[in-house]
């Protein structure tokens, strides 16, 4: 399972996104839906908006349970699920992950100057949740 780095009890996000950024594959619109597909065929609910977000969401049970980012090969789920997510992790296994106790606490955090132009909309802000960076990197 991949660990956050703790900086000052926020967990830095900015090692992963720049790393999801240049990670050697071709990650194409075409990948993203077939990885929305995949989920779907394995019993997912999944929620994307196309032309206005630039995240899927996807939960199990009436639960949510992750994200995962259209422009990058990113996934960002809840910890307590991953057992859940194997499958998928074992078909697509050049997608980042990252694991999270949550989605709403405001415990994140990212060097904004390291990751501006990656998400050019997002506010220089100290603490964010995970809704707030899928709120702060969807189109307006």
């Amino acid at each position: 399972m991949d660990h956050l780095e703790h900086q000052d009890k926020k967990l830095d996000l900015t090692d992963k996104l720049i790393f999801a950024s240049n990670v050697e594959t071709l990650w194409s619109l075409k990948d993203f839906f077939l990885v929305l597909e995949f989920l779907r065929d394995t019993h997912f609910t999944v929620s994307f908006w196309e032309d206005e977000e630039n995240w899927a969401s996807f939960g199990k049970e009436n639960k949510a349970i992750g994200y995962i980012w259209r422009k990058y090969p990113l996934i960002i789920y809840q910890e307590d699920a991953e057992y859940k997510l194997i499958d998928l992790f074992a078909a697509f296994p050049f997608i980042i992950k990252e694991a999270v106790k949550d989605f709403l606490q405001p415990n994140y955090y990212i060097e904004h100057g390291k990751v501006k132009d990656l998400i050019p909309y997002f506010p220089n802000i100290t603490k964010f949740s995970i809704n707030d960076l899928w709120f702060y990197t969807n189109p307006t």
